[in-house]
């Protein structure tokens, strides 16, 4: 009987029975990329973050102006002159000014030309990092994916060990209950099957709600509505080859989202660096001004409309205003001194990114070892040992020389080490997760229909 289990266990230990219809690691990282609040929020910052970068280094707009200007007032006091008739002060008044000035002005402020490149510079590398913090946050949320559904795996194939292992332990019950009722068994052997079996009972308990805990956290990460709501697994543990250490290394340099925020944060710090030395650089300020001058309805009585139109000259003023940069050493240069310690703060923040990356690649790496060593460890040694020493106890037990006992104890040892597998198994898909995390490369450790 324990020979049986051993090899049906054995298999589902390598490969927990996949449910049809239910739910792949792809699927479940993929919806979770596409509904996760976390995300959208980064993702909407990155777009608004975009979206500032085409509005950054703009001229200011021109300013444009009408004025009335230098309106003399002569007709209010030609009618103060004494010896007038209040009739006369009222008809003086009415007749308005000799001439109305009408001034059209316009202005616009030209900066240096690096001034608005440099303001470019630094909008595009923060919209650089807003899409990484976008890329991390999903990055988050694939690794937890990944523990979500390794746990469920896990679960599941050790669900699938125990239902098997509860089989046959149910069938022993039987057995030694008969045996003790016809006297040719003993009631150390009954108690102990039935012992056994009752464990085995909190064990599946204990597996159970760790499958619903594991479907919780998936509902949570992929926008189901509850534990009830998740499939089972589909997908089952595969064991890949992983690429060298230096080309992950390499490549976390280079893809890992943390390393293109601190490559983007330098690109910025540069740039503030650049707006700051050029501050003390003067914007020219160009204005032109045109005015027009009209003779006042007092000369359009006397004269007539050409003699009014053409009557005073039109003037046409140009300038150009430069400021002064006197305050510089107490203002821009302060400044500029602040964004070089910035710059020198960003490149740090780089070079400890990179050694992060190192030490986070090398522990994902020795966990993975380990656990491969664990799996080696069960598969060629331990339940080797186990079906041998289950055989064993079958074999004397069948021919009255062994206990129930014996049997009982060696397919514990040989269940406990299955379960042990599926730890094994679940601690590699972690640490693959993890180091997929630190490297962003992509290393899925689950699949369909591999054995690891």
């Amino acid at each position: 009987m324990y020979r049986s289990l051993s090899l049906a266990a054995l298999l589902l230990a390598a490969e927990p029975p996949s449910s049809a219809g239910g739910l792949s690691f792809t699927d479940a990282r993929e919806r979770a990329r596409q509904t996760h609040p976390a995300i959208l929020s980064s993702r909407l910052a990155a777009q608004a973050a975009r979206e500032r970068v085409n509005g950054t280094g703009a001229w200011d707009d021109p300013v444009v102006g009408a004025q009335l200007w230098q309106i003399p007032l002569d007709n209010v006091e030609n009618a103060l002159v004494p010896g007038l008739t209040p009739a006369q002060r009222a008809t003086t008044v009415a007749m308005g000014p000799s001439m109305v000035n009408v001034m059209l002005m316009a202005q616009q402020t030209f900066p240096w030309p690096g001034k608005r490149f440099a303001q470019r510079n630094e909008a595009g590398a923060l919209a650089e990092q807003a899409a990484a913090s976008t890329e991390v946050m999903r990055a988050d949320v694939d690794r937890a994916v990944a523990y979500a559904y390794g746990d469920l795996i896990a679960a599941q194939g050790s669900i699938a060990v125990l239902e098997q292992d509860r089989t046959v332990l149910e069938t022993l019950v039987a057995l030694s209950d008969s045996r003790l009722a016809s006297g040719s068994g003993s009631r150390v052997d009954a108690l102990a099957a039935r012992a056994e079996l009752e464990g085995l009972q909190r064990e599946l308990i204990d597996v159970r709600q760790a499958v619903r805990t594991a479907k919780a956290r998936l509902a949570a990460l992929i926008g189901a509505d509850g534990p009830d709501a998740v499939p089972d697994a589909a997908h089952t543990f595969l064991i890949r080859p992983l690429p060298p250490r230096e080309e992950l290394l390499a490549r976390a340099l280079t893809q890992r989202p943390e390393s293109r925020i601190a490559a983007a944060g330098v690109r910025a710090a540069l740039a503030r660096l650049s707006q700051a030395r050029m501050a003390m650089i003067p914007d020219v300020t160009a204005n032109v001004s045109y005015m027009i001058g009209v003779g006042g309805p007092g000369d359009y009585a006397k004269h007539g409309a050409v003699h009014t139109i053409l009557g005073p000259p039109d003037m046409v003023t140009v300038g150009v205003a430069v400021p002064l940069p006197v305050l510089a050493p107490w203002k821009q240069m302060p400044q500029a001194d602040a964004a070089r310690v910035e710059h020198k703060r960003a490149q740090a923040e780089a070079d400890a990114i990179a050694r992060t990356v190192q030490a986070e690649v090398d522990q994902a790496l020795a966990g993975v070892d380990m656990a491969r060593s664990h799996l080696e460890l069960h598969s060629t040694r331990l339940i080797p040992l186990d079906i041998a020493g289950v055989d064993a106890a079958r074999a004397a037990y069948e021919s009255g020389q062994g206990s129930l006992v014996d049997l009982v104890v060696a397919g514990r040892s040989l269940r406990g080490h299955h379960l042990e597998s599926q730890t094994a198994l679940l601690q590699y898909a972690r640490y693959v997760a993890d180091l997929e995390r630190a490297t962003g490369v992509p290393l899925n450790a689950f699949g369909e229909g591999g054995t690891p």
